[in-house]
């Protein structure tokens, strides 16, 4: 092998390492020091795909759901409750989904009367919470279920409620969704999941075969992609029993009356059309359950890649481009600063155009949060290698040569 072909061998693994070094400590460093969490927050709410939902996708692609309904419950009590349930299930639905939680008794006429209702219709699915203890350290931390007040007295299935949510609590973006957890051997469904088990069940097989952790979630569209009902409408007099029939309800909280925005149980999604700096929630966690029934159904799933192959893949572009710049430094020097320039600018947004293009057109998503991160830290450390570090390098290594050495002394 050439001496020089080494050397350059060995200069650019070196820049290889010290990439890799930089970019991990970009992504960790801000989430793990006070003062730098809010830059950790913004780069974990960023997604590039959300593009794709917001601004690119497209409509003819998303047709409007008929299978599911959304019912707002509005400030209703139990009793009012227990009435919208009575009268959704005299229209002869496929399934009663109740996207709320009552973990505790309160009034005990209104409470017999909500549970009553719930008893009497046979496909109904209770939404219930995964939660992990406060007084558990984060390495021991036990996982328990918190069970409607009334327990198991009626044959509803259960389903957990819990979204699968990024970034801090005021800032709760739900990409993802989790389809089952297994606690103490069981296996519990996510609600949504419970909802198509009654309704489905050989799309739920489907989903389940998949066997993956999270699934990102292929949202078909906000409440107007769903037919809605207020909660003032829930009557047999004034809706017609077509409107439920056959369908999956899925009843719970989207504001006093639909069109009322309240921040109680919203989120942002990728369909939230300001995509930086976001100003409300847009959707509702009954209209997301919504969406997951609906992606179920469909068996419209999206190819995610895996953290650990997003990471080979930033690696690979990394590679290729400490070769690419170290061929550019020593063969067009003159030129270098602005070829680098220009090969930055390229490839960033080529990638960033690929990865929408990719989950807009074919349901294939990639992370290329940490490939932009390594492509853009090559040229600096590239330069900062060669202009600096290696000529140092250099000159102490020759200092050492020349340095005297002392004679053995003689006794």
């Amino acid at each position: 092998m050439p001496k020089t072909f080494r050397m350059t061998l060995v200069d650019n693994l070196l820049i290889t390492l010290a990439v890799v070094v930089a970019s991990f400590a970009l992504f960790q460093v801000p989430r793990n020091v006070d003062f730098l969490n809010p830059i950790g927050v913004v780069i974990e709410d960023l997604d590039v795909t959300d593009l794709a939902f917001s601004h690119f996708r497209n409509e003819d692609r998303f047709a409007y759901d008929t299978n599911v309904v959304v019912v707002n419950i509005g400030a209703s009590n139990r009793d009012r409750i227990a009435a919208i349930i009575e009268n959704i299930a005299s229209c002869n639905p496929a399934v009663i989904a109740l996207d709320v939680l009552l973990e505790r008794d309160r009034d005990s006429a209104m409470d017999s009367r909500l549970v009553a209702a719930i008893r009497q219709f046979p496909r109904f699915v209770m939404g219930i919470r995964v939660v992990a203890s406060d007084d558990a350290a984060d390495d021991d931390q036990v996982t328990t279920v918190r069970l409607p007040f009334f327990g198991t007295q009626t044959s509803a299935s259960l389903g957990y409620c819990n979204l699968v949510t990024e970034g801090e609590d005021l800032v709760r973006t739900c990409r993802e969704t989790s389809l089952l957890e297994v606690l103490d051997g069981d296996t519990i469904l996510s609600f949504a999941l419970a909802a198509t088990q009654l309704f489905d069940s050989t799309a739920t097989q489907r989903a389940l075969a998949r066997g993956l952790p999270t699934e990102t979630i292929h949202y078909v569209g906000n409440l107007e992609s769903f037919t809605h009902v207020d909660v003032d409408d829930v009557d047999p007099l004034t809706s017609p029993s077509s409107v439920f029939r056959n369908k999956i309800v899925v009843i719970g909280y989207l504001g006093d009356h639909i069109g009322e925005v309240d921040l109680e149980d919203r989120f942002y999604t990728p369909l939230n059309g300001q995509y930086v700096g976001r100003g409300l929630p847009d959707m509702y966690g009954a209209v997301i359950h919504a969406n997951i029934i609906s992606m179920v159904l469909r068996d419209d799933f999206v190819t995610t890649l895996q953290p650990w192959q997003n990471a080979i893949l930033a690696l690979i572009l990394v590679i290729l481009n400490v070769f690419l710049f170290t061929t550019l430094y020593n063969r067009y020097e003159a030129w270098y600063d602005l070829l680098a320039l220009v090969l930055l600018a390229l490839q960033s947004v080529l990638l960033l155009w690929i990865t929408v293009w990719l989950f807009g057109s074919h349901l294939f998503k990639l992370d290329p949060t940490l490939s932009l991160f390594g492509i853009f830290l090559v040229g600096p450390i590239h330069d900062l290698y060669h202009d600096s570090l290696k000529k140092l390098a250099r000159r102490f290594r020759i200092a050492m040569r020349r340095r005297p050495r002392t004679s053995p002394s003689k006794s």
